[in-house]
């Protein structure tokens, strides 16, 4: 068209009326009906949906379950959940794998045969029972003593279980063990908060917030808004590139040696150019000159040339820090896992006191989680000064001559998950080590298969849970989990020879009912150990109502009728200023004697970095395993050119422990002292599409899609058969990856009850 004078004032006119029309996405989004008013967009049905909370890592977000009957035919993110806002995950969908996964454990299965020989006989929950009285009514009476009680994941009734035997050992997914453990001798309290939408300048060793985290999504949202609304500069310290680091303004390859003495350095500069918070320093009770002496041998100068990093950029950093308040410096597990760890984040929370950040907007806030209602609800006053022990140092402990527990294991996998070395399995399965092993577990896994008997548990959206999250703005959100499905007779029916004719889409109704809530079972146990019948124990849903219908949520305006409709509640409470104990000194700040670099010229320093997706819950879920088979180690092409390694060549990664071989993946986002695998792979149990196994021809759901004349026709539907003529990439022929933590072995941590260091140096020769 051609723009002359009236053609622009005719433009000029439409493009103004356009401009005065609503927003079509905001129109759409205001006349939509609400989630629990929605029908199917096809069969116009009521959706029947309901809301829970998914459990598949510590942010506990919001979801909504569409269903038809009983059966989960949709999975969305709960728009009214503060947490997530209507997002989720992939691992989010995994629930639905988890869920009707052919390879669960649907019935009690009592050991047929020798432990470890995978041959089990289906019993009654009746006669489950029997045996369990049998065998742990002697333990019951000693109250726990010889007795080891190994939980994956924290539930309603934990406590009630370790209260139940209080002489007992008590083992938990260490996690965040280490990290609450310092907060907690720091500051008192294992709660935190990180203010990043306040912060300026965020100096981040070798954590992911991008990636993974106790507060990950709203840790996200914050840090996006720091950059947004302030300039907020975002620095990485890290041995490898990870999501933060290359979405960040600043990457600084150190390896994990190093990142303590960086820290100290840091703190040197703050206090030697008189920039530190001089009130934030007296509030804290903490001496200038005992700080300075004890900081003197890592003046830039004295430490550059050994960390590989130039004095003019540490004191550049030093200043920025100061001269953009207000600055933050934070970490995570990973930093946590080098031998001086725990010493490395102590330097960095020492950062943090000498910039002012604790207690101060734009940095770090500590808190106490007891008056949370989560923990209110089902922490156990006899409990609350427990010592507990890491798995690690249960798997090291366990090798021990001497030491030989009867084991109760829930979602728990020690024999895959921690780093105890290529044998793991020849302590379980030795009848002397462990006389009885009770595993109460959704699969068969690794430690489960030589397991005496196990208990069928059921999944996320079959049980029910409590959760509690502190949001940006100060309120706390009560977020429940409860079942929105029930086991269907379809999962029974894919071990059967007919499922290969099965029809999934036309699923009957009648549920199996054979695996049960762990919050159910522990009540049961209860029972059934003080001399009662299983019929006598409580119902999981009536001990919830009581608890929720206490004062403390009734004061905080909690209705379990609500909560139930919704899935959440939010609420208020205050919460103290905190500032370091009084106990402690600049000594809890100081380094380890030892030096931990290494000095031969052929070793590596191994980082065992966690592959979100996949882990110990979601192994067996095979649209989350087809993101990834492989587990390549990353190396720096730099040194791979000293070894003559290629891109692609097959490499022999060995310690002192024992090797694996591996694909080389030659990247320079990984320092060049350094290589990273990731852990979650080489699964040797928990399913099929963990052990990378054949799964088309007795899977419906994918036979289906390879089927001439498919039952249904999609996008996917189409892709996958010009993709792939014979079968999905998840099964057999792309593997499943190797085990990284088998050629490692934890070791006690003297200096700190129920925790272990691991040693991860490692040599590299080319197959």
């Amino acid at each position: 068209m051609k723009l002359d004078r009236r053609n622009f004032i005719k433009l000029g006119a439409v493009s103004g009326g356009a401009l005065a029309l609503p927003n079509p996405m905001q129109v759409a989004k205001k006349n939509r009906a609400p989630w629990n008013r929605q029908q199917a967009r096809n069969l116009r049905k009521f959706r029947n949906p309901k809301p829970t909370t998914c459990g598949l890592c510590e942010n506990r977000c919001g979801l909504i379950s569409y269903r038809e009957g009983d059966h989960v035919v949709m999975l969305h993110g709960n728009s009214d959940h503060p947490v997530n806002r209507g997002k989720i995950c992939a691992r989010a969908y995994g629930q639905l794998d988890r869920l009707y996964d052919p390879d669960r454990v649907l019935a009690p299965k009592l050991r047929d045969g020798e432990r470890g020989h995978g041959k089990w006989k289906t019993i009654s929950w009746e006669k489950a029972y029997e045996i369990i009285a049998e065998k742990l009514t002697p333990y019951f009476e000693k109250q726990g003593d010889g007795l080891a009680l190994v939980q994956g994941r924290k539930e309603l009734l934990s406590d009630t279980l370790l209260e139940m035997f209080p002489k007992a050992l008590a083992v938990e997914d260490g996690s965040n063990f280490k990290i609450e453990d310092l907060r907690l001798k720091l500051y008192g309290v294992t709660g935190c908060r990180r203010d990043f939408a306040n912060s300026r300048y965020i100096l981040n060793f070798a954590a992911d917030p991008y990636l993974k985290g106790e507060n990950l999504l709203s840790d996200m949202r914050e840090i996006l808004n720091g950059k947004l609304d302030n300039a907020a500069r975002l620095v990485t310290v890290s041995a490898r590139l990870n999501n933060t680091a290359g979405r960040g303004d600043g990457w600084i390859p150190l390896a994990p040696a190093d990142y303590g003495t960086f820290a100290r350095a840091l703190a040197y500069q703050l206090i030697d150019a008189d920039m530190y918070n001089k009130r934030a320093l007296a509030e804290h009770g903490l001496q200038v000159a005992e700080l300075k002496s004890l900081l003197r041998d890592y003046a830039p100068e004295k430490v550059s040339k050994e960390i590989g990093i130039e004095e003019g950029l540490i004191k550049k950093i030093a200043k920025a820090m100061v001269i953009r308040p207000q600055a933050l410096a934070i970490y995570d597990d990973e930093l946590l896992l080098a031998p001086d760890g725990r010493q490395s984040a102590a330097a960095v929370e020492l950062l943090n006191l000498l910039l002012g950040a604790v207690g101060n907007p734009g940095g770090v806030y500590y808190f106490s989680e007891e008056s949370a209602l989560a923990n209110v609800a089902t922490s156990v006053n006899s409990q609350k000064e427990r010592q507990r022990v890491t798995m690690d140092w249960f798997a090291n402990w366990l090798t021990n001559s001497g030491n030989r527990p009867a084991v109760i294991s829930y979602m728990a996998n020690p024999a895959y998950t921690t780093f105890s070395g290529q044998y793991p399995h020849a302590i379980w399965q030795n009848k002397y080590k462990v006389p009885f092993h009770l595993a109460i577990d959704t699969h068969i896994s690794e430690t489960s298969v030589f397991a005496d008997l196990i208990l069928p548990a059921a999944t996320d959206l079959e049980t029910y849970g409590l959760s509690d999250a502190r949001l940006a703005d100060g309120r706390r959100v009560l977020s429940l989990r409860q079942p929105v499905s029930q086991l269907v007779d379809e999962i029974f029916l894919l071990r059967q020879t007919k499922a290969k004719n099965l029809d999934l889409f036309n699923a009957k109704r009648e549920p199996v009912a054979e695996s049960r809530d762990f919050n159910q079972i522990v009540l049961e146990l209860q029972a059934v150990l003080s001399g009662d019948s299983v019929e006598s124990a409580q119902r999981v849903i009536s001990w919830l109502e009581n608890r929720v219908s206490a004062p403390p949520f009734v004061i905080a305006g909690i209705n379990w009728q609500k909560l139930k409709q919704e899935g959440l509640q939010t609420y208020t409470i205050p919460e103290d200023e905190v500032t370091l104990r009084p106990s402690v000194t600049v000594t809890n700040f100081a380094a380890l004697d030892k030096n931990l670099g290494n000095s031969a010229a052929d070793s590596f320093t191994l980082i065992p970095y966690r592959y979100q997706a996949l882990d110990n819950l979601t192994a067996n879920s095979k649209y989350l395993a087809e993101l990834r088979h492989d587990n390549p180690v990353w190396i720096h092409p730099d040194r791979a050119k000293q070894f003559d390694i290629a891109e692609g060549d097959e490499v022999q990664v060995a310690s002192s422990f024992g090797s694996i071989a591996a694909i080389a993946w030659l990247t320079e986002a990984i320092h060049p002292k350094c290589v990273a695998m990731a852990s979650g792979f080489g699964h040797t149990e928990m399913g099929r599409v963990a052990k990378a196994e054949t799964i088309a021809k007795s899977d419906p759901m994918t036979r289906s899609l390879l089927l001439h004349n498919p039952i249904f026709f999609s996008p996917f539907t189409l892709r996958l058969r010009s993709w792939d003529k014979v079968e999905p990439v998840w099964w057999h022929e792309k593997g499943n990856g190797v085990d990284v933590r088998r050629i490692f072995k934890a070791v006690r941590d003297d200096n700190n009850a129920g925790m272990t260091n691991v040693d991860t140096t490692i040599r590299l020769r080319k197959v």
